[in-house]
């Protein structure tokens, strides 16, 4: 990894930056996560290895200079800043950092959260505070940039020396604005606790500027990796989750809903926002599903996966005839709250028995209600 070396000139309190590539051994390095400014704004890893004139000049340079000289203050010489530490000229190494990103947040000795649009003097702790209304909270990439370090120190716009606050001293407020558990933020709690559709959820009030880079910005979250390819669109988010499906039996990834009115839809969501109201759903042992909802001698196959005809999965239906011909609900190894978990499905004339599509029933693709009205 590309990484910035800060040091003083002389005590003049000049700073001499310059990128250093390493492979081993890497250094302790602190890193930043901030929203980006305007592309022409940002110094680019071309500019910075060579050393332009005109990079000094730029907005985005200021930033990368107070962050340096925090790093520091905090006695880290080497910062990884996403903006400048990427060549992203080569499809490869993008690819690559973006693949590794996570990693790299959680192996930083610390983490400074740049608050642009925070002033000086804000009273965080008020309702209407600029901190709780930031945009950094509805960016896309920074939920990783939150989860993955040991600790996060949040700065205002004017880089005072004195943070915010940090991770571990603000957990209970950071919940409340993110939805994430204080035992997650704060590693209390592993990550792989947290259900599919609770992560999905965090995310899904988010926002990226790249479409693809709403599921880019999750491998991490994850624990997964896939090429990225800029152009796919909405497929990245059904490619994020076909990855997933190959490592969890998490039967939450199928808990979503859908405000759009098509009568007939896959098993899997369109983009996180389809996540919104998951937060609740957690996920259940095969064995207790199985206990729950089939005889003892069924023949059981808890693995399911992505074939040319659909997700091929095993899971218990219910006809919902007479009173509503052709709909069906079905379990998942799931819960919400102490409630089951259904999804609503149908069939189709034009396709072979035993394949079904999702549905919405009552407005509704999923419920915690095991007898619709």
């Amino acid at each position: 990894m590309y990484l910035l070396r800060a040091q003083e000139v002389d005590n003049t309190g000049t700073l001499d930056v310059e990128l250093e590539l390493h492979v081993d051994n890497i250094p302790p390095y602190a890193i930043l996560s901030h929203r980006w400014g305007s592309p022409a704004d940002e110094p680019t890893f071309k500019e910075l290895m060579c050393q332009t004139a005109a990079v000094k000049q730029k907005k985005g340079y200021r930033k990368l200079l107070s962050c340096c000289a925090l790093a520091l203050e905090y006695g880290l010489s080497y910062v990884w800043i996403d903006t400048c530490c990427i060549d992203k000229s080569s499809s490869a190494e993008l690819s690559e950092a973006i693949n590794s990103m996570y990693s790299w947040y959680e192996a930083s000795n610390i983490c400074f959260a740049y608050m642009e649009d925070v002033p000086p003097g804000d009273y965080i702790m008020d309702d209407r505070s600029a901190f709780r209304n930031s945009i950094w909270f509805t960016r896309g990439w920074t939920l990783q940039e939150l989860i993955a370090p040991n600790e996060v120190l949040f700065f205002d716009s004017g880089w005072s020396l004195r943070a915010l606050g940090s991770k571990s001293t603000l957990s209970e407020l950071l919940s409340s604005i993110t939805g994430i558990q204080e035992e997650i933020l704060t590693h209390r709690e592993k990550l792989h606790t947290a259900s599919v559709a609770q992560k999905m959820c965090w995310a899904s009030r988010r926002q990226t500027t790249r479409v693809e880079d709403e599921a880019y910005s999750l491998m991490g979250i994850f624990g997964v990796s896939m090429p990225t390819i800029y152009g796919e669109g909405r497929k990245a988010f059904l490619r994020l989750q076909e990855e997933i499906m190959k490592g969890s039996a998490d039967h939450t990834i199928f808990a979503w809903d859908s405000d759009e009115d098509h009568e007939y839809q896959g098993m899997l969501a369109k983009s996180p926002q389809s996540f919104r109201q998951s937060g609740h759903f957690t996920s259940m042992s095969y064995n207790e599903f199985a206990d729950r909802y089939y005889s003892e001698n069924a023949d059981l196959q808890p693995y399911y996966t992505m074939t040319n005809f659909g997700l091929q999965i095993q899971l218990p239906i219910v006809s919902m005839s007479p009173h509503f011909e052709g709909y069906y609900f079905s379990f998942l190894a799931a819960f919400h709250e102490d409630r089951s978990v259904i999804i609503f499905l149908r069939q189709r004339d034009d396709r072979p028995a035993g394949h079904f599509f999702r549905t919405h029933f009552n407005g509704l693709r999923v419920s915690a209600d095991p007898c619709p009205n």
